[in-house]
């Protein structure tokens, strides 16, 4: 029986929902299998800080008992969401101690979307404090573990939701992305992520900009079928959402059906700062020759991606220091709150109007000469991360958010507000860590991204791989 249960438990969220509209297994069950393994597998990696298992089983015998309605997107799949996140029935903490019991009196509209979709809220992911490392790890929870190698991070700042997909504790789970947020755990843990456009998925309705419109919300699941499912849940305006992105013409679910044009694809190993690792580089390049071999012209060449560290970090400063502001955090909390948080804010209040909105006039001018490159070439490979991820106990390398060599491929596409994706291309011969190969396309073109994923997908599968 248990493992009956860890197999279900790795089904793609599509596959669970087409039993549950079979009758093949109702939804208490399949929450009450989410539960086991959560039980079983979450105190060794740490992804969970919150849980709802009793509200959960209320909603999904309720789900059981409904006749109507059971075509909706998510029809009794359990989910996850992130810590960043506000909920009405769990605490959002933002990963830190001096919030561990703040509870808001709103939902954000994504995790309201999830559930009126038919989704059912297992818990909450863990997170750095205020989503500002790109590894999981705090001072309120600790740190998230890989599920491939409880040595490594899992990445940040949604590696609890990574984790989580990875280990088999959710099929979907919402994170975000502000400089990479989305596309750092899912090379770290080896599953698909979507870095939507910006604005496709809404903030509200605490925002309807979040970081200068560099940071979104986006689905994290083991399939691109199921992130593309989980996209069209979650994405679409909301009244005041200010950058009115195209509608897609149709579901991003279909565009995993539809076979891809040969597309001109342009790549890269050369950040603009820091270097790529052997072995991440090996397997790149391997990747590359998949998407080569489906008949796609590939050649090297990039955009202009220097220059970009100072503008990037000042939009996280002053935006940090707004959000200790906004949530009454004293700058004497020195024990309470980690360093990088704690520094960051600090250095955000002694940022003026006129540097910030320079900043910003920056990244506008800068993005808009990036996406230059687009108009020659289709997509962009490169990549995800520089580095494997590193060991828990060596993650002091990579605190300071100042020190972007990790990152080099990630956030320029926050400026540029461009989707992109991260996908898994193959294994470090050491550790057993995965690598992720990312795809930037031009603004609104998730669709195509999803169709390309979904060939690369079928031409070299990871998702029925488990960790150990």
């Amino acid at each position: 029986m248990e493992k009956l249960h860890a197999d279900l438990c790795f089904k793609p969220a599509l596959e669970l929902r087409k039993m549950i509209k079979e009758k093949e297994i109702s939804v208490e069950e399949l929450t009450r299998s989410f539960l086991e393994r959560i039980e079983k597998v979450d105190p060794k990696i740490n992804a969970l800080v919150a849980q709802r298992a009793e509200a959960a089983l209320k909603e999904a015998k309720a789900l059981d008992e409904k006749q109507e309605g059971r075509d909706a997107p998510l029809f009794g799949v359990p989910l996850t969401v992130k810590d960043l996140n506000e909920t009405l029935d769990m605490p959002t903490t933002f990963g830190s101690r001096l919030l561990k019991d703040f509870v808001t009196d709103f939902e954000a509209l994504v995790i309201t979307r999830m559930k009126e979709a038919g989704g059912i809220v297992l818990g909450k992911t863990n997170t750095p404090e205020f989503g500002l490392l790109a590894v999981t790890d705090n001072k309120l929870f600790g740190a998230t573990r890989n599920p491939w190698n409880l040595e490594h991070t899992a990445g940040g700042s949604s590696g609890g939701a990574g984790a989580a997909i990875a280990a088999g504790i959710s099929p979907l789970s919402q994170g975000n992305d502000g400089g990479g947020s989305l596309r750092i755990p899912a090379f770290c843990c080896g599953i698909y992520s979507i870095k939507p456009t910006r604005g496709r998925v809404p903030w509200a309705p605490v925002s309807h900009e979040f970081w200068a419109g560099i940071a979104t919300n986006g689905p994290m699941a083991r399939t691109v079928r199921d992130a593309a499912l989980m996209l069209d849940v979650i994405s679409g305006p909301v009244v005041g959402e200010p950058y009115g992105v195209p509608l897609p013409s149709e579901p991003f679910l279909k565009a995993c059906e539809k076979e891809p044009p040969k597309y001109r694809f342009a790549y890269t190993t050369s950040p603009p700062h820091g270097e790529v690792g052997p072995e991440v580089k090996k397997v790149f390049m391997e990747g590359v020759k998949t998407l080569e071999s489906l008949g796609h012209h590939v050649e090297e060449a990039s955009p202009d991606l220097t220059e970009l560290q100072d503008i990037f970090m000042c939009i996280i400063k002053v935006n940090t220091a707004s959000t200790f502001k906004m949530l009454q955090i004293p700058l004497d909390m020195h024990d309470e709150l980690t360093s990088n948080a704690l520094q960051l804010a600090i250095q955000g209040f002694d940022i003026s109007g006129v540097e910030y909105n320079d900043a910003v006039i920056q990244a506008r001018m800068r993005s808009a000469q990036i996406m230059e490159f687009w108009q020659k070439y289709d997509f962009f490979l490169t990549p995800t991360l520089t580095q494997l991820p590193p060991k828990i106990d060596e993650m002091s390398r990579i605190l300071d958010y100042e020190a972007l060599d990790w990152l080099a491929f990630t956030y320029p596409f926050n400026l540029t507000g461009q989707p992109a994706v991260s996908l898994p291309c193959g294994w470090s011969e050491k550790g057993n860590l995965p690598v992720g190969l990312q795809i930037v396309g031009p603004t609104a073109s998730e669709d195509r991204l999803i169709s390309l994923s979904a060939q690369f997908e079928s031409a070299s599968p990871w998702q029925d791989r488990q960790p150990g």
